[in-house]
């Protein structure tokens, strides 16, 4: 059965983003700030609506500092997990730290395994197969401990959900300490320690630390406890941190803006042989670095190997020592990455065809599709492509065999998640959170699945917008425009989730000129707002030029001022997000 919903849109996708305009923030405290800081109204008003409201709170906020992270003995377990792993350096035992296949969980296996290694630990590291074997702990990880010698595992980026593992293991005589970030369950595993910022109990007071997050804190409190030096400074490790923490997407406030906004400057003079290479090869190399830098060059890189299915790369390349040795490691991962971008844009079109084929030129309020010709490591991937295009949950599926595994991911407002719990009868594992998860199941129950799925996203779609939103930060007059206000804004950066890049709305603008770049894809315009002129570059936006055309008046911009340099030139634009006619 193909299940035929309401509130189908039409598979040209491609909806415009409705605009979300600025809560005007408290004048007395704008003022306040501004003058303090003595910098324009409109840059002190961005910081009062992310809740930085004071001097104090600006001056942390704007020049990050080690010395303000958190005492990391206020971690849950945090104490038990110290004196377990210095017990261990003490009587020589044999240790094996357990990772994650994607940036986070590697960059973090290769923090705690070399630093144990420092303090003379004899330790081996494991990074599953995502093929293979899938996300997280196994009887096969603590079978290979079993195997290695070692009576301690140290589980990074994973391990919270590890419950019958991590009793397996004590059933061997293998202590554990699980060093996770995710979401625990009811229950928790009865290990030595469990370190997660997210426990029910925990006081710790920033819960949304990454994987490489917490596994720098145990490191921090090891150091602390240890009595004995090691060789190299542990701030010198931020870019391995910053690595993680912007690839998993958490959000980058509090602990995490001081581990990006100090990374991403460890990352430009990191003499790690690998990330040299990296850069080298990616164009990066003397540049300055940032955040997006690592979402969209770096990070997918290191994630290219697992995605393809040989995960060993990403550390092998953080872990090598010489020059030749980075370089190959990297043309490697380059090679995987093209192979990624190759294989996500067949995916990417027979899963299209698929829709077409299947609904016409009309979609259901969810997307489930399943093939025995993709590729498991790329779903994740193409199915965020799919939500993001036609602004519905979307399910990828890849079969092999009798079994089944699939990515899911979501839109803003729907929790895939509790949706797969409440179907769960049809599947044999799944897991993750409200916007992305995974799935399991026997191919004989995929369209059971998908019909059960199918009416959960419907009745949810019923009660939300799924349009794609623009949220606007401030209302700006091109008179308050100033290449002074464009290099304070640089100093919000990073950007990412918790943390946006401010938009700003200018309204009632009067169009001077406007042409088409960039070989037909990018849009730029001259305007003026009374008295005062700009000029503006929208990039990808050249399909707004006609409507510009068609305007009778005045426009809308929402912009962000930004200082471009080209050929050697800078100068003050506005960088275009979108425009509305009036």
């Amino acid at each position: 059965m193909v299940y035929s919903g309401r509130h189908s849109v039409s598979a040209a996708g491609g909806l415009r983003p409705r605009w979300v305009r600025p809560t005007e923030p408290s004048q007395d405290a704008v003022n306040e700030l501004a003058g303090a800081l003595s910098s324009p109204r409109a840059f002190a008003a961005i910081l009062v609506t992310r809740g930085v409201d004071s001097p104090q709170s600006a001056a942390h906020f704007l020049n990050p500092s080690i010395s303000s992270l958190h005492d990391p003995f206020l971690l849950p377990d945090m104490d038990k997990a110290v004196d377990r792993i210095l017990r261990a350096l003490r009587d020589g035992e044999r240790m094996m730290v357990f990772g994650d296949y994607d940036v986070d969980g590697i960059t973090a296996v290769f923090l705690l395994t070399s630093y144990l290694r420092e303090l003379g630990g004899e330790v081996h590291h494991v990074i599953p197969h995502r093929l293979r074997d899938g996300y997280g702990l196994s009887s096969k990880g603590v079978n290979c401990a079993k195997k290695l010698g070692a009576t301690l595992i140290v589980t990074v980026d994973n391990g919270i959900g590890a419950i019958d593992e991590v009793a397996l293991a004590k059933s061997m005589g293998i202590d554990v300490i699980v060093a996770d970030h995710h979401e625990p369950g009811v229950r928790i595993p009865e290990a030595s320690a469990v370190i997660d910022p997210k426990r029910a109990d925990s006081s710790y007071p920033f819960v949304d630390l990454a994987g490489v997050g917490v596994a720098y804190k145990l490191v921090q409190a090891l150091l602390d406890r240890a009595g004995r030096g090691v060789s190299r400074d542990l701030n010198e490790d931020l870019d391995v941190v910053a690595l993680g923490t912007i690839a998993d997407v958490v959000p980058l406030t509090g602990e995490n803006r001081i581990f990006t906004k100090l990374g991403l400057r460890a990352i430009e003079s990191s003499k790690k042989p690998g990330l040299e290479a990296l850069k080298e090869l990616s164009g990066l190399s003397r540049r300055r670095i940032e955040s997006e830098h690592v979402a969209f060059i770096l990070a997918p890189r290191i994630n290219a190997a697992g995605r393809m299915g040989d995960s060993d790369s990403g550390i092998r390349l953080l872990f090598s020592q010489g020059t030749e040795e980075a370089r190959a490691i990297a043309e490697g991962l380059e090679d995987d990455n093209a192979r990624r971008r190759q294989v996500d844009e067949e995916t990417l079109h027979q899963a299209v065809g698929k829709l077409e084929k299947a609904y016409g030129t009309e979609i259901p309020p969810g997307i489930v599709l399943w093939s025995r010709r993709w590729h498991p490591g790329v779903l994740g991937i193409v199915a965020s492509r799919l939500a993001e295009k036609y602004r519905r949950p979307a399910v990828l599926i890849s079969v092999e065999g009798e079994t089944a595994r699939g990515s899911c991911r979501s839109v803003e407002g729907f929790d895939v998640y509790g949706a797969l719990s409440r179907c769960k009868e049809h599947l044999t594992g799944y897991g993750g959170h409200s916007h992305a998860a995974g799935i399991t199941l026997n191919k004989s129950e995929l369209e059971q699945f998908r019909d059960a799925f199918m009416p959960l996203v419907d009745e949810r779609l019923r009660s939300i917008d799924v349009t794609p939103k623009l949220y606007l930060d401030y209302e700006l007059h091109l008179s308050e425009v100033s290449e002074n206000l464009a290099q304070l804004l640089g100093q919000l950066a990073p950007f990412g989730v918790g943390n946006p890049e401010p938009v700003f709305l200018t309204s009632n603008v009067q169009v001077l000129d406007r042409s088409v770049v960039g070989a037909g894809s990018h849009l730029r315009l001259s305007v003026k707002q009374g008295s005062f002129f700009a000029d503006c570059i929208g990039f990808n936006l050249a399909h707004l030029e006609k409507e510009i055309a068609c305007a009778d008046g005045d426009v809308s911009l929402a912009h962000i001022p930004w200082l471009s340099t080209w050929q050697g030139r800078t100068r003050l634009q506005l960088r275009l997000k979108d425009v509305k006619g009036p």
